[in-house]
């Protein structure tokens, strides 16, 4: 299911989409940058609620490709958790996302 979604402004390499769904808000986090994450750097996207509490996040190992190449994958697998932990399907959404980003990158 595709929910509204919109881009948001963020302060570093990156981005934010606000997402409705069910008559909540949520926060996708697509950061370009790796953080440090169990002792090792990885490539990390994050699912938060309106206020920024992480609800779900999923990660790759950085080195491993580049951001844009593994944005795909984290997306999947963040749409799995999110529908495992809070119910809700963003897969449809998350891959509209996808879509309409990398069609601006061209």
């Amino acid at each position: 299911m595709v929910y509204e979604f919109r881009k948001e402004a963020m302060d570093y390499t990156g981005d934010v989409y606000m997402i409705d769904a069910d008559k909540k808000t949520y926060l996708l986090v697509r950061s370009s940058i790796p953080e440090l994450k169990g002792n090792k750097l990885r490539w990390v996207i994050y699912l938060t609620d309106e206020k920024g509490n992480v609800l779900c996040d999923a990660s790759a190992p950085f080195g491993f490709a580049h951001f844009n190449n593994v944005t795909e994958e984290l997306l999947d697998l963040l749409a799995d958790k999110a529908k495992k932990k809070i119910g809700v399907d963003f897969s449809g959404t998350f891959m509209d996302i996808l879509t309409r980003n990398m069609g601006a990158e061209h």
